[in-house]
């Protein structure tokens, strides 16, 4: 396993014996996924637990028009995605998770988090518990990106996505290809790019390739 599981949230104060005896008790594998490969569609039911171990994954959602909108990547290895689908009601995925480079992915049956597995192991009342911070971080998320999304302008909306991402630091530099920042932004690549040259001509920000730098922390500030 390239991943230590140890640095994953869900499995938070555990030692390697009993991270090793949960995999085990709950059945759970380690799956590779080639590069654009779908690890669940849109209408798909929920049946695992899904942990990053290596390379990256994309979920997004395609309109009955055919526009796709990507919700999240997910690269940091240890981070879960889907998980929300296996505590909710409503039984099938809003979203599909495709593979942005091989990736490999441990799944946990969704059966290990069911009230009658939880009420037989502790293994699975320890999961449940290390889950509900990370559902707390995750709703922060979300409210953070309907903020970037609510910007009056797009120029507000790229300034507010930079200076969170970045964490308003002028050396952090952010990596995002301009046709999944057009998506996650639910804007028009031309009309990004447009404006990021713009910025960039104004002496906002720094562009190289996939690379944007913030140029002049106080004037993006003051655009939000």
């Amino acid at each position: 396993m390239k991943f230590d599981l140890n640095q994953c949230p869900l499995f938070a104060r555990m030692s390697e014996a009993e991270i090793e005896e949960c995999l085990l008790v709950s059945q759970a594998r380690i799956v590779s996924y080639p590069k654009d490969t779908y690890l669940f569609h849109q209408g798909e039911l929920p049946r695992y637990m899904m942990v990053l171990l290596s390379g990256s994954i994309v979920i997004g959602n395609d309109s009955l028009g055919g526009k796709r909108n990507i919700v999240a990547t997910f690269q940091e290895h240890g981070e879960m995605f889907g998980e929300v689908f296996l505590f909710l009601n409503k039984k099938e995925y809003d979203y599909f998770a495709l593979a942005d480079s091989t990736a490999e992915v441990l799944l946990i049956p969704k059966a290990f988090f069911d009230v009658d597995a939880v009420n037989q192991n502790s293994f699975s009342y320890r999961l449940i518990a290390n889950l509900l911070p990370v559902f707390a971080g995750k709703a922060y998320y979300l409210n953070q990106k309907i903020r970037i999304i609510s910007g009056a302008s797009l120029r507000q909306k790229i300034a507010r996505m930079l200076l969170q991402h970045t964490h308003s630091d002028p050396d952090y530099t952010f990596s995002m290809n301009r046709e999944k920042m057009a998506d996650y932004l639910g804007v028009a690549r031309p009309s990004l790019s447009r404006e990021l040259s713009n910025m960039q001509a104004e002496g906002l920000i720094s562009l190289e390739k996939r690379q944007i730098r913030i140029a002049d922390l106080s004037a993006l500030q003051d655009i939000i």
